[in-house]
């Protein structure tokens, strides 16, 4: 992935799934910054009433599947 990503003409943005659930605001601030885009204050309120309505979903569960995949591709 860093190969294909190191050829890439574009901006990127890495995430850590841990500074997500820590901090997602600045998390998303971080992308953004990296991506040479403005997040907006509505933007802003926008995410944050997703990531209330979603704080108990479905979607938590894919923690759990994250940290089984980061246990498999550990190196042996």
């Amino acid at each position: 992935l860093q190969a294909d990503l190191a050829g890439c003409p574009h901006p990127i943005a890495e995430v850590d799934f841990a500074q997500l659930d820590a901090d997602w605001l600045g998390a998303m601030r971080q992308v953004y910054r990296d991506l040479g885009m403005e997040l907006s204050p509505a933007a802003e309120r926008r995410m944050g009433r997703l990531q209330q309505e979603a704080r108990h979903g479905a979607h938590r569960a894919h923690k759990a599947q994250r940290e089984r995949f980061a246990d498999a591709a550990a190196p042996l």
